[in-house]
């Protein structure tokens, strides 16, 4: 129960750790379903279970040709897909991702896709279990995030946001420390002030809205992992 509640708190809707079924399921925490759905796998869709060679201790030097892999696939998906079940490969670049083996991939997915299979992501696959589950139970279903998440994700938001609201806060304080300051001097003097604090502000606000377009495309650029557009935007933003 502890790490299934970790995968709530942080967001997750699936798990894919048990080996108990050939379907998916519907976890549950403390007796009460919860919206985390288990995608069962198994080893025999673990590709390391026939392409896996070391000679480490524990020794493995079973190794199976790609023909082999895809025939012990193939009468898994028949049997499978007669029951209306599913599979959940596990699958390793440095190890399927050899010529031929992907050339077997290739042919397996072409039989699959030829006999009606549905091929996703194991968060494609769980979203549209929580819909359908819902849907029987004529329910509307839930957000993606739990209550867990969704306060998780609020915590991250003010842990990323207070610089900046305290920066916010420091620049309101010291509009009131100029005005404090000169108000002993004068009518004329306070206006001049407020009138400069509007200007600041306006100046201010279009410089802040170009910090945020940038900081976006930024994040972007980075999280999808082009460094060079990254650096480019970057340096766009600082000649700006």
């Amino acid at each position: 129960d502890y790490s299934l509640r970790l995968f709530l708190e942080h967001g997750y809707i699936y798990s894919s750790n048990w080996r108990d079924s050939d379907g998916p399921f519907l976890h549950q925490i403390d007796g009460k379903t919860v919206p985390l759905v288990e995608l069962p796998k198994d080893s025999i869709f673990d590709d390391t279970a026939y392409d896996f060679y070391t000679d480490a201790a524990p020794e493995r030097y079973g190794l199976k040709s790609p023909d082999e892999m895809f025939e012990i696939w193939k009468e898994e998906f028949d049997s499978l897909a007669a029951e209306g079940r599913m599979i959940n490969f596990v699958l390793h670049p440095q190890f399927v991702g050899r010529a031929s083996r992907v050339q077997m991939l290739s042919r397996l997915i072409g039989y699959m896709k030829s006999h009606g299979a549905w091929l996703d992501t194991n968060r494609a696959v769980a979203s549209w279990v929580l819909k359908e589950r819902y849907r029987i139970m004529n329910k509307q279903a839930p957000d993606i995030l739990s209550d867990q998440a969704q306060s998780h994700l609020n915590r991250t938001i003010l842990k990323l946001a207070w610089p900046a609201i305290l920066e916010q806060f420091l620049i309101c304080m010291a509009s009131l420390a100029d005005t404090a300051m000169v108000g002993s001097i004068g009518a004329s003097a306070t206006a001049a002030v407020a009138v400069n604090i509007s200007s600041i502000w306006l100046i201010n606000g279009f410089i802040t809205s170009l910090s945020v377009g940038f900081s976006y495309l930024i994040s972007h650029a980075v999280g999808s992992g082009d460094d060079a557009r990254s650096r480019r935007i970057t340096a766009q933003g600082l000649v700006c």
